[in-house]
């Protein structure tokens, strides 16, 4: 059975911050933490993936009216996870680039490690 289709009869919901929902369930038995973004990403906002942090940055869209190429860098979520527990971080929509995956503890869904912090898009989750 799929991940995805796992996760759907089994989720249920431990927390909800500003930005993300945080969901528990079991899949083939291992207990796993699901993180959702609470806001669609288009094009305009880069993920940075440093630590044990999840940062979102939000770059304007009229560069040259606001005056500025960079946006405001937010934490969105820092991870805890238990020993044996596997963490998958979905962005909803599409974001403009995701930097720092593969390096240290986050993994691109290519890449899918049950030991790492899996960050993927909601189009990548549903057909893993």
């Amino acid at each position: 059975m799929k991940l995805f289709e796992q996760f759907s009869n089994s989720k249920h919901l431990v927390e909800e911050t500003r930005f993300v929902k945080v969901y528990r369930c079991k899949i083939d038995g291992k207990p796993y933490q699901v993180l959702f973004t609470k806001k669609f990403a288009n094009r305009y906002p880069t993920l940075h993936c440093k630590d044990n942090y999840i940062f979102w940055e939000q770059v304007p869209v009229l560069v040259n009216f606001m005056g500025r190429l960079h946006g405001q860098i937010i934490p969105i979520y820092k991870f805890s996870r238990d020993a044996g527990e596997g963490s998958v971080m979905v962005i909803r929509g599409k974001p403009g680039g995701i930097i720092g995956l593969d390096d240290g503890i986050f993994r691109c869904a290519d890449k899918f490690d049950d030991n790492c912090i899996n960050v993927m898009t909601y189009h990548q989750f549903k057909h893993l």
